[in-house]
């Protein structure tokens, strides 16, 4: 009888570690987007191999904090502000990776895909 509870918590924190690990994992269109954005990157802010692979870290990381506050359950306003907090996190980053011009190209890129991502939505 214990030997089929422990079986039976085990199956349990087994299944809810596979859920949040299912979670986390990119589709691969989405992975093809991070790429496609990496390889713009890389040629508009002429990134150098190690910049290249810390700014390609900081896009999948962001993804994947973009997908989970996504998928909760929480309030559209606290999802708003979540996603605020990690665009902040995902800029103080890219700040210390890239030169100050860098930094000022990727901020007009930002400001580019966001006019162009309420124009597309109707905002």
């Amino acid at each position: 009888m214990k030997e089929h509870l422990i079986l039976f918590v085990a199956l349990i924190l087994l299944s809810i570690s596979y859920d949040t690990c299912a979670q986390a994992i990119l589709t691969e269109e989405q992975k093809s987007k991070v790429e496609q954005v990496n390889r713009m990157f890389k040629e508009t802010l002429r990134l150098n191999e190690d910049q290249t692979k810390e700014v390609s870290y900081i896009n999948y990381g962001f993804l994947e904090n973009l997908n989970q506050i996504k998928n909760s359950g929480s309030s559209r306003f606290v999802k708003i502000r979540k996603l605020r907090n990690l665009s902040a996190e995902r800029d103080q980053s890219m700040k210390t990776i890239l030169d100050e011009d860098q930094y000022l190209a990727f901020k007009e890129i930002q400001e580019r895909t966001r006019a162009e991502f309420r124009r597309n939505r109707g905002g």
